[in-house]
């Protein structure tokens, strides 16, 4: 382990512990491995950016979105969401992000639904189609925050939508 002083892309030098990789599941680590490894990371650590910088660009990326999702939620009349000013801007964020992969999958289902060939499996397909559409609609109604950031990972995914949303509705209204 030693310290190194790190010249980022960024301009700005920063000085660096630079720690060995770890070690294999027997405990012991392959000289040869470790042999050129730290200037392997040295050379690594100068194309990124310093932590500070990295850290402001990532805000700054992250401002732009959630900037860009309250546009996008004003121009759809979506009603406002509760909680902290944060939350708000990171809910309205997950949720735009989350209509839009609705109206995506919509349209792809609408598509498989019209394909069938015969016309009982294409009511069914509809069907189906219609419930994934109330589903999202449910949720589109749900104006906590706490429910678009606790659910973030499970909005993925149409079928949970699907799935969720008459319990999600009685959670969190």
């Amino acid at each position: 382990m030693s310290k190194e002083i790190i010249t980022h892309r960024c301009g700005h030098s920063v000085e660096t512990e630079i720690k060995p990789p770890m070690k294999n599941f027997h405990g012991k680590m392959k000289r040869n491995y470790f042999d050129g490894w730290q200037e392997w990371r040295i050379a690594q650590l100068e194309k990124e950016l310093c932590p500070i910088c990295y850290e402001k660009e990532r805000n700054e990326k992250i401002e732009k979105e959630n900037r860009e999702a309250q546009e996008k939620s004003q121009k759809r009349n979506l009603p406002p969401l509760t909680g902290s000013e944060k939350q708000i801007a990171w809910a309205t964020t997950i949720r735009i992000n989350t209509l839009e992969y609705v109206e995506e999958c919509l349209v792809q289902k609408k598509e498989w639904a019209n394909s069938a060939h015969k016309e009982e499996n294409r009511l069914s397909r509809n069907k189906k189609v219609d419930d994934m559409e109330e589903a999202a609609n449910k949720i589109l109604s749900i104006n906590s925050s706490k429910f678009w950031i606790e659910e973030r990972a499970s909005l993925k995914s149409i079928e949970n939508i699907v799935s969720n949303a008459e319990v999600w509705l009685k959670e969190y209204k």
